[in-house]
């Protein structure tokens, strides 16, 4: 019995093992594709976005300039110097940061969440909307129809 507490306690016979340092213990890194958008160091009260000035070769005005209108603003260079060796060199904007037709941009946190409880509002007025005009349907038809229209109508919405 006292030979079962000793090797529990790390008193048996033999001296014991060392210990793994950290180091040791780490696994070994694990090599994985390079990320096409890399990711910038985040600034405090910000949320940041990569968003689409051209496609196909094609700038797209009409985007950057609704996205401008929402809030986001272009980050400069000097905010995220790690960039500096990825920005495009013909892009449009300069002192900021383009990467294959994308420009990152920055907005304030409290801005982006009053913009996502606007959708969010619109998207449950939308499908409420959308689900009391389907009742009103199907109550005119099974109304009109019968049982038989009912069974009709969804077959229809079913297929």
């Amino acid at each position: 019995m006292t030979d079962i507490i000793d090797a529990l306690e790390g008193k048996a016979g033999s001296a014991r093992a060392p210990r793994e340092t950290r180091a040791e213990a780490e696994r070994p890194k694990v090599w994985q594709p390079a990320s096409t958008l890399p990711e910038p160091d985040k600034q405090a009260g910000y949320v940041y976005r990569w968003i689409r000035v051209s496609a196909g070769g094609k700038n797209d005005a009409p985007n950057v300039s609704s996205k401008l209108r929402e809030g986001w603003e272009p980050v400069a260079i000097e905010e995220q110097p790690q960039f500096q060796m990825l920005v495009d060199p013909d892009s449009r904007f300069k002192n900021n940061i383009e990467v294959a037709g994308l420009l990152l941009c920055k907005a304030p946190e409290e801005l982006m969440k009053q913009r996502k409880e606007y959708f969010a509002r619109k998207t449950s007025l939308r499908w409420s909307q959308w689900t009391i005009t389907s009742c009103v349907r199907t109550t005119l038809v099974c109304h009109s129809s019968g049982k038989n229209g009912l069974r009709r109508h969804l077959a229809k919405a079913n297929s």
